[in-house]
């Protein structure tokens, strides 16, 4: 998602343009903090982007969900466009997303983040979309899906009056190649 848009970004800048999505998906909220959190500032990117995957409630826990991603909210840059969780579609994992996913969303409004609603825009897309738009392995997002998180995320960055005078509205991925 982070690659589809960082090409929505690039086409049709005037200028080259900097996206920087620090590795959060697949590692506990506290690993990007102490290792690419103090290097983004430097790099000195247009656009922060931070999407979660569901691999963050693994092991879910409320509370240490909360202080993890209550520091890393307050370690990113006010303006940093950041997803709350994944929808799930079934049992206690949706629970636990939904839960999630207010936690992460209150947190980041604190610190002045852009919340990103990928909860709902996968939600949005009914049951159906287990067959559509996820991987083998019935978890992780296929590109179809990529394309959903990378369409909640241009949604939210095209709200940005500078970056769409620039852009455009554009809301489709180029396809690879494209």
């Amino acid at each position: 998602a982070a690659r589809c848009t960082a090409r929505r970004v690039s086409v049709g800048a005037r200028r080259r343009r900097r996206l920087v999505e620090p590795p959060v998906a697949g590692a506990p909220a506290r690993t990007p903090r102490g290792t690419v959190l103090p290097h983004v500032r430097q790099w000195r990117p247009d656009v922060i982007t931070v999407g979660i995957g569901g691999d963050c409630l693994r092991s879910y826990d409320p509370a240490r969900f909360s202080a993890d991603f209550g520091e890393l909210t307050a370690a990113l840059p006010a303006g940093t466009c950041m997803a709350d969780v994944p929808y799930f579609m079934h049992g206690r994992w949706e629970g636990h997303a939904d839960q999630a996913a207010g936690i992460l969303t209150a947190t980041a409004r604190v610190h002045q983040l852009r919340i990103v609603p990928l909860h709902d825009a996968l939600s949005d897309r009914g049951a159906g979309a287990m067959l559509t738009d996820f991987a083998a392995d019935w978890f992780h997002p296929n590109d179809r899906g990529h394309r959903v998180w990378a369409d909640a995320f241009w949604i939210e960055l095209s709200r940005s009056p500078a970056l769409t005078a620039e852009l455009g509205r554009g809301r489709s991925c180029p396809q690879r190649g494209g």
